[in-house]
């Protein structure tokens, strides 16, 4: 997902105008993983939170964070020190 983030932040990106639709698309395809789950995050995420970018980040983060508990602890972690 980061990569997802810094492509769509970028300020040399000349396609930063992104609708919200196409930023929530790009952060979808995006993601790159074999894992089930996630692959059906993406496609719950796409079918109903496609609206709104914020909306499909909050999604995908909690989902992400839920298949992944270990993962999402550790990352808070080293993010609060």
């Amino acid at each position: 997902m980061k990569q997802c983030f810094i492509d769509l932040g970028d300020p040399q990106n000349t396609n930063e105008l992104y609708l919200q639709r196409q930023q929530a698309d790009k952060l979808i395809e995006g993601m790159k993983n074999t894992h089930a789950a996630v692959e059906s995050a993406k496609l719950i995420c796409s079918d109903k939170h496609w609206v709104s970018f914020d909306q499909a980040v909050n999604y995908l983060s909690g989902q992400i964070a839920s298949f992944f508990p270990k993962s999402y602890k550790a990352s808070n972690n080293n993010n609060n020190s």
